[in-house]
């Protein structure tokens, strides 16, 4: 797991155009609720598993959390950031969420469910 800081995302303007650069603004159209549009993928380091990692000055964070923090502003440094599209390598803004880790979880729990229940359907 790649360590959450609780210090804040400080950035400057360059660091912000350095991570831009690292988003291939292609990826799959998830178009769920809450989550409309393209997931924008980590082109850069991803942490085995799935998460995108960026560098800064002070130490590497979850790509995710940063871009959360750049295009929508700041949030509780205590919450995660919540994939709502459920792929891990999105940093669309629009797919992520602010939740506290026992949300998080729930909503881990209920999208394993879905996917088992898919997996079934699909094999009848």
């Amino acid at each position: 797991v790649v360590p959450v800081s609780p210090r804040p995302l400080t950035t400057t303007p360059a660091d912000e155009d350095r991570f831009v650069s690292y988003i291939d603004f292609n990826g799959p159209d998830k178009d769920r609720p809450g989550a409309p549009g393209r997931c924008w993928l980590w082109a850069g380091y991803r942490h085995p598993s799935g998460y995108g990692v960026f560098s800064l000055r002070t130490g590497s964070v979850k790509a995710h959390r940063l871009s959360y923090r750049i295009f929508n502003g700041e949030f509780n440094l205590r919450h995660q950031i919540d994939h709502k599209c459920r792929n891990t390598s999105c940093v669309n803004p629009e797919h992520l969420e602010p939740v506290s880790d026992s949300e998080n979880q729930r909503r881990k729990r209920h999208a394993l469910q879905d996917q088992l229940l898919l997996e079934e359907e699909a094999k009848v």
